[in-house]
């Protein structure tokens, strides 16, 4: 895609349980409320049940609510209940393109630390879009200069 021809600013929401079929929604819910119900009966405590409950849906928040990112010339926002994060371009070292999305990766090359330090994009429907606009803003290893370098790189593969 030409330079002149990527927006200046993008902007788009992610709701992955919006995006989800309803039998998916409905067993994640039924295990989240029976792992908690197996907690409070073993424990013998409804308050363990009730805390149970709302870590269990504390830890998949990101797949309950949606996730507003903003890509501009300076950076990328992430906005997520009310909870606003800004990452500068200089950040990331590289791009790579996933089924769902892409990925902002602050190492050249795959590393273990990659799930933790880099920054997914979840945006199915315009992943192709999102793809052209970070590899033109991210300041890319030479090494990384060819498409193919960067395309599927696993998150957790490669040394330290």
């Amino acid at each position: 895609m030409p330079d002149n021809v990527l927006p200046e600013t993008l902007t788009w929401s992610s709701h992955p349980w919006a995006d989800d079929s309803i039998t998916r929604r409905v067993t994640l819910v039924g295990i989240v409320i029976g792992a908690s119900v197996v907690a409070g009966v073993s424990m013998q405590s409804v308050w363990i049940g009730a805390i149970s409950v709302a870590f269990l849906f504390g830890s998949i928040s990101r797949y309950l609510f949606p996730v507003i990112y903003v890509l501009n010339a300076d950076g990328v926002q992430t906005r997520f209940l009310g909870y606003s994060r800004y990452y500068p371009w200089s950040r990331f070292r590289r791009v790579s393109l996933r089924d769902e999305g892409v990925f902002l990766g602050t190492f050249p090359r795959p590393r273990r630390l990659d799930a933790w330090r880099g920054l997914y994009l979840r945006s199915p429907q315009q992943r192709d879009l999102v793809y052209a606009v970070a590899r033109y803003r991210v300041n890319l290893d030479p090494s990384q200069a060819n498409h193919e370098s960067c395309v599927r790189d696993a998150p957790t593969t490669g040394s330290e």
